[in-house]
């Protein structure tokens, strides 16, 4: 569960964010709202073959996705693109760590030892994850 809400959140933000959407995003609340709609979507799919009832889990992700994105289109803060970039990530990345400690696929104190679990475990999911990361958002750094 735990690689696949990460590969969940690089398909939803980056593999299905075409160009029209991405500006659209950028420009318009609307826009934040499909984005995350798409970020709902595909969050509920890769969660679905692990547990059927984490919807709590998707809406938290997805909720929080869309007032990280919204805040972004609302506050334009004055940083260099990369440091957005990155911080926007880490944001992300952080909301679906919480995620998974409240749905109790993780736990606070073992956070590296349940990463580090999840990487051998979903070998496959990991080599997707990978390849997500690869042909999309590497492109930003």
């Amino acid at each position: 569960m735990i690689v696949s809400m990460f590969l969940a959140h690089l398909v939803g933000d980056y593999i299905l964010q075409w160009d029209s959407l991405a500006t659209w995003k950028s420009k318009s609340l609307y826009g934040v709202m499909a984005h995350c709609l798409v970020v709902t979507a595909v969050t509920a799919v890769f969660a679905l073959p692990f547990t059927p009832f984490w919807w709590t889990g998707v809406l938290f992700i997805s909720s929080l996705h869309f007032i990280i994105d919204a805040g972004q289109l609302l506050w334009k803060p004055a940083l260099p693109p990369l440091l957005r970039f990155i911080l926007d990530q880490l944001a992300h990345i952080l909301v679906i760590v919480t995620a998974l400690v409240l749905g109790g696929f993780m736990t606070p104190s073992t956070l590296t030892a349940s990463l580090a679990a999840a990487v051998n475990s979903d070998r496959f999911l990991l080599l997707l994850t990978a390849y997500a990361f690869i042909t999309m958002p590497a492109w930003v750094l």
